[in-house]
């Protein structure tokens, strides 16, 4: 039986694609993260992380993004688009190693404009998203939502904001047009016969052709007011740490 192998721990720094202008810096001392400053701009994030010393470069820098993802998560909602980030930095906390990088951006997306931050999202905010999943799931979903170029994909990952507001069970229910129009892109096999008296009452038909550009339209219209009403909802339950201007 081989021997286990040695744990080692490496500084990874994970840059962002472009810096975050004019913000307050905030210290993550709970989860170990540190805002890389420049001028008062942040350009990335600095996390200690411990792994097996033969660990690939890909490998160390999956652990320093999960231990940021809420970090990033929370930006991007406060910006109103998902943050791309850079190449990653490892640097070897024992002397004899040396430091390494490794490539691992995101995907720069197109664009829905950006809105500015006043300050880092505060520690006590990201604490609050590790330990409310639901909360972690709707910021993540309404990421994705933003990001978004596919009609299908906005209105599936909006609309799940929406359910998990739901099944918080605090009196919320989702406009009923909301779950007709994600039936009619996500689930068309399912018959709905309200989700057929409502396409018949806008569109006259049992349900929207994709290939149609009147019905592509009105499910666009419709698909922007269910990402507004997504937006409302995270912004709701973020409203009493609000960073962003």
């Amino acid at each position: 039986m081989a021997p286990a192998a040695e744990t080692t721990k490496s500084e990874v720094t994970i840059r962002l694609e472009a810096p975050l202008e004019n913000v307050q810096r905030v210290t993550y001392e709970s989860i170990g993260v540190s805002a890389e400053m420049a001028g008062g701009n942040c350009t990335g994030f600095s996390v200690v992380v411990e792994h097996d010393e033969n660990a690939w470069p890909p490998e160390i820098v999956e652990k320093a993004r999960i231990a940021v993802r809420d970090v990033l998560t929370l930006i991007g909602v406060g910006r109103g688009v998902e943050i791309p980030i850079g190449a990653a930095r490892i640097r070897s906390l024992l002397p004899a190693r040396c430091t390494q990088s490794a490539a691992v951006t995101t995907t720069q997306f197109g664009a829905l404009l950006t809105r500015g931050l006043k300050a880092l999202p505060a520690e006590s905010l990201v604490e609050r998203l590790a330990g409310d999943h639901r909360l972690r799931r709707q910021c993540e979903a309404l990421n994705a939502a933003m990001v978004s170029d596919d009609l299908a994909s906005v209105i599936s990952w909006s609309y799940k904001v929406l359910e998990q507001e739901k099944d918080r069970k605090e009196g919320y229910r989702p406009d009923g047009s909301f779950r007709h129009i994600r039936n009619a892109v996500s689930h068309p096999e399912l018959g709905d016969k309200d989700a057929k008296r409502y396409f018949q009452s806008q569109l006259d038909v049992d349900f929207p052709d994709m290939r149609n550009p009147q019905h592509l339209g009105f499910l666009e219209a419709k698909s922007s007011d269910l990402r507004k009403e997504a937006v409302r909802i995270v912004e709701s339950r973020l409203s009493s740490a609000k960073f962003w201007k």
